[in-house]
């Protein structure tokens, strides 16, 4: 009897064998409903996710804060949040995997005052002023008032939601706020010729990271690795395609785009990691343990925190850390 195993017609029906694809894998991404979360909203829409083999659920909060309660409460796999969380979450003991920044605007956070109650930074004295605690804006409020050598004492520091500081402001119930975008257009446009926004030149570099739990990158380097690859896509799409990026972004956010349109700057969206972001999270521990507002203690290394194998794999000049 002869035999089929040398037979073409065999061997070709075995090579056409098609095994069936491994399904996604799951994530969960704690992200925010910010314009600083372009990049995942451009990965979610335009499929950049699924096509590296994941399916990503985008969790959507208000502040860097609830996205890391999401990641540390086991909601999450991965959160999107600003230096300032950051740094409280790792002085807290809630460790940190620092995987790349995602969003590093020009003047991404301001001052925005009643132009009938302060035009000078003197003008702040005796005022009430906005602020959204265990944030970045209450690290540029207070690296505002130091610059300008104006004492704590010397201004009421209001603790306000981002979202109510255009009614405060217009009600005349505080006299000026600390705000990030998309507010800061929203209520600079709202107030007109009433609002005044103080010059921010060079005061703080804000960045958006993506971060991960301790040790959590080392066991999943090839989620990892894909997650930042489809991010590195969306950085690519948006440059690319500034309209339909900007058209995505406000419908996923929810921001109108008429407001998105006074900011957006498709360069702003990047990833990254770089000497600057770990002199920023050193700046901001000095700032918070010189105010209390964590317990003195040792200063972290943050080279500690930096896991950059994942971005390096996928664009190795992205990674620009000495070590």
């Amino acid at each position: 009897m002869p035999s089929h195993a040398g037979s073409p017609s065999r061997r070709g029906w075995r090579r056409g064998i098609r095994r069936p694809a491994a399904p996604p894998e799951k994530i969960v991404i704690a992200g925010l409903s910010l314009p600083g979360a372009g990049l995942f909203f451009v990965a979610q829409a335009q499929g950049f996710f699924r096509d590296q083999g994941l399916d990503a659920d985008l969790q959507l909060h208000t502040t860097g804060r609830s996205a890391l309660d999401s990641l540390f409460g086991g909601a999450a796999d991965f959160a999107v949040a600003a230096d300032t969380p950051i740094v409280f979450s790792i002085l807290s003991d809630r460790k940190l995997d620092l995987l790349s920044t995602v969003y590093r605007p020009d003047g991404g956070i301001a001052i925005i005052a009643r132009r009938d109650r302060a035009t000078t930074p003197g003008d702040l004295k005796g005022k009430r002023l906005g602020v959204t605690f265990g944030s970045s804006g209450q690290f540029v409020a207070d690296s505002f008032l130091l610059i300008h050598g104006i004492a704590p004492s010397e201004v009421s520091l209001l603790d306000m939601k981002q979202e109510a500081m255009a009614e405060a402001l217009l009600a005349g119930h505080i006299d000026a706020a600390c705000m990030w975008q998309p507010h800061l257009a929203d209520t600079q446009a709202r107030l007109g010729d009433l609002g005044f926004t103080f010059p921010n030149a060079a005061l703080y570099t804000f960045r958006l990271s993506v971060v991960a739990r301790h040790g959590y990158a080392a066991a999943h380097p090839d989620r990892t690795r894909k997650l930042l690859a489809a991010l590195r896509r969306a950085q690519s799409y948006i440059t690319a395609n500034p309209a339909a990026a900007l058209e995505i972004m406000s419908r996923s956010s929810g921001i109108a785009e008429t407001t998105f349109k006074r900011f957006f700057n498709p360069a702003e969206y990047e990833l990254g990691l770089d000497q600057g972001l770990l002199l920023t999270l050193d700046d901001q521990t000095r700032w918070a343990i010189q105010h209390g507002l964590v317990k003195a203690g040792k200063l972290p290394n943050y080279l500690d925190y930096i896991q950059a194998d994942g971005l390096r794999a996928v664009s190795p000049e992205l990674v620009r850390i000495i070590r």
